[in-house]
């Protein structure tokens, strides 16, 4: 299935439209690694994910987008985080998607209190 594989990041947002526009969880991102041949393959994997959680919950998925991780370590972003990997082709739980969120709800949390601190 692959060839020369890469690490992509890609990041999906979703939205949930049973709550109110105002309500902190109405929108939000789910952040992981997509091992895949290209960037298109990464993209398209990480869509089939997505939007398979969004029907199965009944949820939104809004957008998406995929770009080659850079670092040393592809399980780590730049703050030192894991995020979870998943390989191209390889289905996913659904429940999974929560722990996909759960890492990019610590990362936006630390991007403003960095952001609050002066500190970029």
């Amino acid at each position: 299935m692959w060839g020369v594989a890469a690490a992509y990041e890609y990041v999906a947002w979703f939205r949930d439209e049973r709550l109110p526009p105002d309500d902190q969880d109405y929108e939000w991102p789910a952040v992981f690694i997509v091992v895949a041949d290209s960037a298109e393959a990464a993209l398209a994997w990480g869509d089939r994910l997505a939007a398979d959680y969004a029907q199965a919950l009944s949820e939104r998925f809004i957008h998406s987008g995929a770009e080659l991780a850079s670092g040393i370590l592809i399980y780590l972003n730049e703050n030192g985080a894991e995020l979870p990997v998943v390989f191209d082709g390889v289905p996913l739980l659904g429940a999974s998607i929560n722990e996909l969120s759960a890492v990019a709800e610590r990362e936006l949390r630390r991007a403003s209190e960095r952001l609050r601190s002066g500190d970029r």
